[in-house]
């Protein structure tokens, strides 16, 4: 934040997120949404991993996210693994993926990062931002 200038209201605005979410974040309280992620990483022109603590790469060269829903359908395609495969190996709901993968939620922080680890892919890459 402080590199690029930007505010708590900033921040706020930019994840269209409360200002409370925001200053929970800033604690350590709570950590934002997938999708305000996404848009926190653009807005930073870092990588998720980056922002989440997980690289010491900044990830500046990463382009813009892509809709969740687009990337978690080609990964599975990419990997030959279905969507049941899929719920069977990590014991998320099935309703869960199949919103996920419909791209009518993005998965939370959490989610994404198990789902990152069972794919051996950076959260970037969930998102489209890297190969």
């Amino acid at each position: 934040m402080n590199e690029k200038n930007f505010t708590a209201e900033d921040i706020a605005k930019i994840a269209d997120v409360d200002l409370s979410h925001v200053y929970r974040y800033l604690r350590g309280e709570a950590l934002p949404s997938g999708e305000a992620a996404a848009v926190l990483a653009d807005a930073f022109a870092c990588s998720l991993d980056y922002l989440f603590g997980l690289s010491d790469d900044y990830g500046s060269s990463l382009g813009k996210c892509r809709p969740f829903g687009e990337c978690f359908r080609k990964l599975l395609s990419e990997r030959g693994i279905t969507r049941y495969r899929f719920i069977k190996d990590n014991r998320f709901a099935k309703q869960s993926v199949e919103d996920w993968y419909k791209g009518r939620y993005v998965p939370s922080v959490r989610n994404l990062a198990d789902i990152a680890a069972y794919f051996d892919c950076s959260l970037d890459a969930l998102f489209g931002r890297e190969n």
